[in-house]
């Protein structure tokens, strides 16, 4: 008997930068890149045509990861949403979360894609510490990250947080401030993830050359 897919992850592998830890399978490309809408349609050829087959009738939970989908921008991502309500039963009970960055998240951005269906946010804070966030490499500061999450607020009531730990030059009050700042905000929940060296990341290279001592070292 065949079984249809009960879960849906689509990756946008798309990102303003690379972060200084980041190995995964993604690329910083400029959010104007006609790579990008190749990309997002092809996606969605993929979505309506295993609609099609039969594969998206059981889905309970989507996920759409990256990279930074919040990154592709809401043209893009109104394609998308709109290929997935037609191509599946895209329903309240249907968690589906998107990533977003603070850097690319906006107030209109938040409204459109909770009317295009998605209920749950997850936000990629990692630091409220801009020392913290410099070392990491990422795009955004600490008070463009209580922006995202208070514009998440606005529309959304399932909020959650990434944050890092274990990284050079964080201090136990860097961390503890970190934590405030997401209680303060308002998140419904938070990712804790301990810093790891990926080989090939700026990250590793420095380790490798001893310019960088971690933590525990």
């Amino acid at each position: 008997m065949h079984d249809p897919y009960r879960a849906l992850y689509l990756h946008l592998p798309f990102c303003v930068k690379r972060c200084s830890y980041c190995d995964f399978a993604t690329a910083a490309v400029p959010a104007e890149s006609p790579q990008i809408d190749e990309y997002v349609e092809d996606l969605c050829l993929q979505i309506r045509r295993q609609s099609k087959e039969g594969e998206l009738g059981g889905i309970s939970t989507v996920y759409l990861g990256g990279g930074t989908p919040s990154h592709v921008g809401m043209p893009r991502l109104s394609m998308l949403l709109y290929t997935l309500g037609l191509s599946m039963r895209l329903e309240p009970d249907v968690e589906c979360t998107m990533e977003a960055n603070p850097e690319s998240l906006t107030s209109s951005m938040v409204r459109d894609i909770w009317a295009l269906g998605v209920n749950r946010l997850s936000i990629g804070v990692q630091s409220f510490d801009d020392h913290v966030l410099g070392i990491l490499g990422r795009a955004h500061d600490a008070q463009g990250a209580k922006r995202a999450i208070a514009c998440a607020r606005e529309r959304f009531e399932n909020v959650s947080v990434d944050l890092m730990c274990g990284i050079p030059g964080q201090t136990p009050a860097s961390w503890r401030t970190s934590l405030a700042g997401v209680l303060a905000a308002g998140a419904d929940h938070v990712s804790c993830y301990p810093l790891s060296i990926e080989e090939g990341t700026p990250f590793d290279d420095a380790v490798l050359a001893g310019a960088m001592q971690l933590p525990d070292a």
